[in-house]
């Protein structure tokens, strides 16, 4: 990616971050230009929202399950959340990567939290086309992001949009997205109790 970018006769980056991040390293800031999102109606299908999730109280995360975008970080705050909270559930929604070692973080979540799973208090669900999980997102009490670095993402601006308060962190792009205590709230990146924290200010 650096090759390419210092390489191209143009370039962009969607956050004001990722461009910092490579003038930094690549002493090459390429010019910000915003994600737009499409305001396009979406078919809803609410299958999997009303067969697994009717009547359930949850936050949510969405995204590929993997370090960069905090999920290590997640499983280690979600325990606290969920005992101050233990009227509200967790669902993750996601493809699920393999870490260097071989370990998936879905599986770190079963090896580390096996007690909310048994009582259904974290739900996770593979990759879903924007149809079924659009339900997902406008249901839940939020959504949230604990991205070590992130790249102005789609996810944020469809929570966004559908009136959905995000939890992000600062320092990763997200702070560019969110406005803190109006559109959703920010926790100190890569810190487990500042993002139960946020959850606490939010719920």
């Amino acid at each position: 990616e650096a090759r390419q970018l210092t390489q191209a006769d143009a370039a962009f980056s969607p956050s004001e971050f990722i461009a910092r991040t490579y003038e930094r390293f690549e002493r090459v800031k390429p010019a910000v230009i915003r994600t737009p999102i499409a305001l396009d109606p979406i078919q809803e299908d609410e299958t999997i929202y009303q067969t697994h999730l009717s009547g359930m109280k949850y936050l949510l995360y969405f995204g590929a399950l993997k370090g960069v975008k905090g999920v290590d970080i997640l499983i280690k705050a979600l325990p606290r959340i969920l005992t101050m909270y233990e009227d509200i559930g967790f669902v993750l929604v996601g493809r699920n990567d393999p870490f260097p070692d071989g370990e998936r973080d879905f599986e770190s979540i079963q090896r580390g939290l096996p007690g909310f799973l048994s009582k259904k208090r974290i739900l996770y669900f593979p990759s879903l086309p924007q149809g079924q999980l659009f339900p997902l997102i406008s249901h839940a009490l939020g959504v949230v992001m604990p991205s070590r670095m992130d790249n102005y993402p789609n996810a944020c601006l469809e929570a966004l949009s559908l009136g959905v308060p995000v939890i992000g962190t600062y320092q990763s792009s997200l702070d560019e997205m969110i406005e803190d205590g109006t559109t959703g709230f920010l926790a100190e990146n890569g810190n487990p109790l500042s993002l139960a924290q946020a959850v606490d200010r939010l719920l």
